[in-house]
């Protein structure tokens, strides 16, 4: 799992650098990052020699940990997360409220973003569903913490969290997965 990690890491840098000599108008790409990087002690080192090699600027390639991860050490954990910081790179909290969700957890682990779970925004229409999904974006912003949907797949669900003031809303609402030349089409305009 380590060097597909690493592989798809390098694409997607590969791939940023292609982009941007194209002139196109580039977004962040997040990606994932698996458990076991946590406790490979060249990984750092290596991602960030990657992002060099491409000459790329922090803000372009983000890193994912899914909340299961960041539960699991949270010593080994806090200090990879400060190196990270001290390289530039943000860090994503994925699928938060799926798992292991601790309050704890977000008090303790300095991430730069919180991807709350498609099952929150399937439920937003719900009364407890709603009031979960302000309150995970009040406690978040009060913590300085941004906040990603995941999973919009209709107006209705865009409109709410737009409305209630939702930093980043991803999901097929906007666009299903395509090839990367269709990719770079919306990137043109």
């Amino acid at each position: 799992i380590k060097q597909l990690d690493k592989y798809v890491f390098e694409q997607a840098c590969k791939d940023m650098r292609s982009w941007l000599d194209k002139g196109l108008d580039v977004k962040p790409v997040s990606v994932n990052l698996s458990q076991m990087q946590l406790y490979n002690s060249n990984f750092i080192k290596e991602y960030m020699e990657i992002r060099e090699r491409y000459e790329l600027k922090p803000k372009y390639v983000q890193l994912e940990l899914t909340e299961t991860a960041l539960f699991e050490n949270t010593v080994v954990l806090e200090n990879v997360i400060n190196q990270l910081h001290e390289l530039g790179f943000e860090v994503l909290m994925d699928d938060f409220g799926k798992g292991y969700s601790s309050l704890n957890m977000l008090k303790n682990v300095e991430v730069d973003t919180v991807k709350i779970d498609k099952s929150f925004v399937d439920d937003y229409n719900d009364t407890k569903g709603e009031q979960i999904i302000r309150c995970v974006m009040r406690m978040a912003q009060n913590l300085d913490i941004s906040i990603t949907a995941e999973g919009v797949e209709t107006e209705d669900q865009y409109v709410f969290l737009r409305e209630i003031g939702c930093d980043v809303i991803q999901g097929y609402y906007f666009a299903k997965p395509m090839p990367e030349q269709d990719y770079e089409k919306c990137m043109e305009g």
